[in-house]
């Protein structure tokens, strides 16, 4: 069994490459792998040395869903990929060139204050737990810069640490190589814990899903402009009640939902619009995926890549509605 990330990227019109993560499980737990596989047919894998800020310590690796200009955001941290605790390591790393830099974690003291004034509650708290997510990597043409943004939160509640959570927002410019807080008038939702498929970039913005309470599917698409620094907050209409798997992809230049339904196939809607929830308009079910446990990644192409029960990977193409394996374990 393998737990699995994968990131797709066009790099040139008659190259494609495919990039996956494998952590095995038992003995070699503790090793986090990184591949790439190209060409059409995915037949060439190479194996990526992480950067050396990994070199000696590579367990609980992430690499977030946005490839940006053949550029990977990898972070390391304490806990899940999506909410790890403060301390984690942030790289921006292009493989091709090895070039990398290390991203500053930057103060909290000024945000602990912010949730925390004196005379409150902070002073009866034994301990203060402090959460933070990257929830946008992301590209900006005006400025010629890359960002990354990411949510903070502080729990008041020790014994429960996913109640009453106190979050702030900031941006990092890698010109000014440093954080700075965005001025956010209402919480916004964060990423619902996933660590694929919840976020994408387009014209400008970066794109997540945001879970806006415990129930399940009350789910919002919440998206940053990095032009004027403001959120847009879409609600998501979902197709059936009981449990989603959805994911955020990108497909003909529009941002796209995909929705597993009961019978294994899937289906796919477009949003036309952002902060309209009635624009999101359902384009047509997936055939039934055989024995699919994992959708893994979605190319540009109209290829979904996902997991086996076998533990390979395989790829169903929206346009020709054919499956094929493409050979590589998961």
């Amino acid at each position: 069994m393998y737990r699995k990330h994968l990131s797709t990227s066009t790099y040139d019109d008659h190259n494609s490459r495919l990039l996956f993560k494998q952590t095995p499980d038992g003995y070699m737990s503790d090793e986090d792998n990184l591949y790439i596989l190209s060409n059409e047919t995915f037949e060439n894998s190479i194996k990526l040395d992480w950067p050396p800020p990994f070199e000696s310590h590579h367990i609980d690796m992430c690499v977030f869903d946005s490839v940006v200009n053949g550029i990977l955001c990898v972070y390391q941290g304490s806990g899940s990929c999506t909410s790890t605790l403060f301390g984690q390591t942030v790289v921006l790393w292009s493989p091709s060139t090895e070039e990398f830099k290390v991203i500053p974690n930057g103060s909290i003291e000024h945000l602990i204050l912010k949730a925390f004034p004196p005379g409150t509650v902070f002073e009866e708290l034994p301990i203060i737990p402090t959460f933070v997510g990257i929830h946008g990597f992301c590209y900006d043409p005006v400025t010629d810069d890359y960002k990354l943004i990411r949510r903070f939160g502080f729990s008041l509640n020790p014994q429960n640490i996913n109640d009453d959570i106190v979050s702030f927002w900031q941006i990092y410019s890698l010109k000014s190589n440093c954080w700075r807080d965005l001025q956010v008038q209402v919480d916004m939702p964060g990423n619902m814990g996933r660590t694929v498929d919840f976020a994408v970039n387009l014209h400008g913005m970066c794109h997540w899903l945001g879970n806006v309470g415990t129930i399940v599917g009350e789910d919002e698409l919440v998206s940053f402009n990095l032009s004027d620094e403001t959120f847009i907050r879409t609600p998501l209409i979902h197709v059936d009640d009981g449990p989603f798997i959805v994911h955020l992809v990108v497909l003909k230049e529009s941002i796209a939902l995909m929705e597993m339904d009961d019978y294994g196939g899937y289906l796919i809607s477009i949003l036309g619009e952002l902060g309209v929830a009635e624009s999101l308009t359902r384009l047509f079910r997936t055939g039934i995926l055989p024995d699919i446990q994992e959708i893994i990644g979605v190319g540009k192409n109209g290829n979904i890549f996902y997991v086996t029960g076998d533990e390979e990977i395989a790829k169903y193409n929206l346009n020709t509605e054919m499956i094929e394996e493409i050979g590589v374990r998961g």
